[in-house]
């Protein structure tokens, strides 16, 4: 076996490829950055380099002729939005399907992400060799999905298990992790390639499992760590729920000038949980009772007036509120 002799005295070494990879030094020895490590990074690099160019192979091969545009979205390629803040107003019978999902079924109905909330930007000269990056500081290197983690339609003791998945969205190799505040209902089950870095493009999958102690509410929070950044993933936990048994919509029909016409609706608690409830509409309607209490599989009488003064079309919202959410 040949050596070579280190000018700085530490012997006959074995010659090798990592051996010839340049060595980085600075006035402080903690700076400097054994061959090994300069090695690993390169590899990872040229995998990286390969990925990059299959993945636009691929694309090049499946495209869509000109001026067409797809409108199917794929579950596993979800589209990334702007999240808006606002009131959101489901029908009833949007609101019984939704309520009605498992945490699987949930997941695979998520169709977009939005972008995590950044709660902490990192000094890069501390973390990692590739202290720059194409992306912005408002948006983070790793996008998360899904962008919020949801459990519902658990039982009390069971384990229930769900999947965080991060993109690297940088042009070089980046590290991430996940770590959460310690929880007795939540713990997170890490990849088998934790603390390696992930090439461009692609993921690393980390899971999140939760054994509720009753079915109840619970929320909770993951922090995302990279080599810039730290932000959150929330976990909310929905636990049982009232479901009031409303239709869609009350058609009046056909109806004389300044008459009361009314309609009684038998409303039924259809969910796992007691409520209360409120009611509310506008002129010329009115709903009898506004607000009351519904156990579980009981109904109640509502009774729906409507008085128009003149001649013509007439339509107003019910909005009903409960307790439960």
């Amino acid at each position: 076996m040949l050596g070579h002799r280190d000018p700085r005295g530490a012997g006959d070494t074995a010659g090798g490829p990592e051996d010839r990879l340049p060595r980085c030094r600075g006035d402080d020895s903690r700076d400097a950055v054994p061959a090994n490590r300069e090695a690993r990074y390169w590899r990872q690099l040229m995998a990286a380099s390969n990925v990059e160019s299959t993945d636009r192979a691929i694309q090049s091969t499946f495209k869509l002729p000109e001026g067409i545009k797809s409108k199917v979205v794929d579950p596993g390629n979800p589209k990334l939005v702007k999240r808006e803040e606002k009131n959101v107003k489901l029908t009833p019978s949007a609101f019984i399907k939704e309520m009605s999902l498992d945490t699987k079924q949930k997941l695979a109905s998520t169709h977009e992400m939005y972008l995590p909330s950044v709660i902490e930007l990192l000094d890069m000269t501390e973390t990692t060799l590739q202290k720059f990056s194409m992306l912005d500081t408002d948006r983070p290197i790793f996008q998360p999905f899904p962008s919020e983690i949801v459990f519902q339609n658990y039982e009390p003791f069971e384990t229930y298990e769900v999947p965080l998945i991060l993109r690297n969205l940088d042009q070089v190799p980046r590290m991430v992790k996940v770590i959460q505040e310690d929880s007795p209902y939540f713990r997170i089950i890490c990849p088998t390639d934790v603390g390696r870095k992930v090439a461009p493009g692609m993921t690393t999958t980390y899971k999140l499992l939760f054994k509720p102690g009753e079915n109840k509410d619970y929320i909770h929070e993951l922090i995302c760590v990279t080599e810039r950044e730290k932000f959150l993933v929330p976990v909310k936990a929905i636990g049982a729920r009232a479901i009031l048994d409303f239709p869609d919509f009350i058609n009046f029909s056909t109806c004389p000038v300044k008459y009361n016409t009314q309609k009684i609706l038998l409303i039924r608690n259809i969910g796992k949980r007691e409520t209360k409830f409120t009611l509310q509409t506008q002129k010329p309607f009115l709903v009898d009772p506004i607000h009351g209490n519904l156990e579980v599989g009981e109904s109640i009488q509502v009774l729906v007036e409507f008085t128009p003064q003149r001649t013509g079309d007439y339509s107003e919202d019910l909005i009903l509120h409960l307790d439960t959410g």
